[in-house]
């Protein structure tokens, strides 16, 4: 309800204020270009996830695998963005070891999710100016959002890491 009045206020103040409810610029034409580049590469990276896991089935065994195997089948995984050798990846850092263990999926989520942040933060811009609450309130979520999938990915290989499970 806070929300939805804040909203309002800022709605009224600025449609009374300026009288017109939008003007193109230059800034405005070049944040359109770079959301529909993260939408363009999270739908392009779903194709990516879907092609090499289709591939990956169509060699699969049928056989449930053994409790052993599982380790093995997580590092050969064909939807791994980066592989790498297992001298290569024994001592790397935290950071490379959670970028290592990304997904083309996880590259999806994170660039459309990504792209709908700006997106809204754009529209912020447009509706409600630079100073206005609500531009700044999704400005700092588009600003922050990286930073909550590292820890959220950090998470995952740390829950792997618990299950005696090492991405390589």
């Amino acid at each position: 309800m806070f929300a939805t009045r804040l909203l309002f206020q800022a709605a009224s103040k600025t449609k009374a204020a300026s009288g017109a409810s939008f003007s193109s610029s230059r800034a405005n034409l070049i944040s359109n270009a770079f959301i529909t580049s993260l939408y363009s590469l999270g739908a392009w990276s779903i194709y990516k996830e879907v092609t090499t896991v289709t591939k990956f089935e169509d060699k699969a065994m049928i056989s449930p695998p053994k409790i052993e195997n599982v380790e093995q089948m997580i590092n050969e995984a064909p939807n791994r963005i980066f592989k790498c050798d297992s001298k290569e990846c024994s001592n790397t850092s935290e950071p490379a070891r959670v970028l290592k263990s990304l997904t083309w999926g996880d590259l999806s989520q994170a660039a459309i999710g990504s792209g709908f942040l700006v997106q809204l933060s754009n529209i912020m811009h447009t509706e409600f100016g630079r100073k206005s609450f609500m531009y700044r309130a999704s400005l700092g979520t588009t600003i922050f959002f990286p930073v909550m999938l590292y820890f959220a990915f950090r998470l995952r290989l740390k829950e792997l890491d618990d299950d005696h499970i090492k991405i390589e």
